[in-house]
């Protein structure tokens, strides 16, 4: 990598590192051209130079937050096993990332943009984000148990209940201990 390659590839990450923060921070409906550039230490002309738009900014950073949370989940769990802590791991892991990062959920499950939502690889990793650690073959109901949690993160999240987290754990151990 020359130079400049190198030197657009480092700028292009602060952009990337500061609609994180922002995501991270205020949830998706702070982000904004504006800010980001502001917080990366440039103009917003010069975002435009790396970045077609918004919404491609964004799908560096969906790409980005998929591999922060499978990084996550790894710290948690000893993929060497095969039984049952394996699923309780995980998804206690997975649960304790959106819990702690809600605007992360929301982009990733909720965001309606057509550049996210007709992505096929983000699509992909995210509807199969179990398999990088759990053979289907091993749990055949891994899916249905993804689904199911995920649905129940949603409730909790949108505050569609009136659960406090630790009566959110309780449900998710009862789920858990029930595959």
């Amino acid at each position: 990598m020359d130079k400049k390659e190198l030197k657009d590839s480092r700028t292009k990450n602060f952009f990337v590192n500061a609609a994180k923060e922002i995501i991270m921070s205020e949830k998706i409906v702070a982000l904004n051209v504006r800010d980001v550039s502001e917080r990366a230490g440039y103009s917003p002309a010069t975002l435009y130079k790396y970045f077609k738009d918004l919404n491609e900014l964004t799908l560096y950073c969906v790409s980005s937050f998929v591999d922060d949370l499978i990084n996550h989940i790894k710290t948690y769990i000893d993929t060497d096993k095969s039984d049952k802590s394996l699923i309780i791991k995980f998804f206690t892991a997975y649960t304790r990332y959106f819990v702690q990062y809600v605007g992360i959920y929301q982009l990733l499950f909720l965001e309606t943009s057509s550049m996210i939502r007709n992505n096929a690889d983000v699509n992909t990793k995210l509807s199969n984000l179990y398999s990088e650690f759990i053979q289907e073959s091993d749990y055949p109901n891994i899916k249905s148990l993804y689904l199911q949690v995920n649905g129940l993160m949603l409730f909790y999240l949108n505050r569609n209940t009136t659960k406090s987290y630790s009566e959110f754990s309780q449900e998710l151990q009862e789920i858990l201990n029930e595959a």
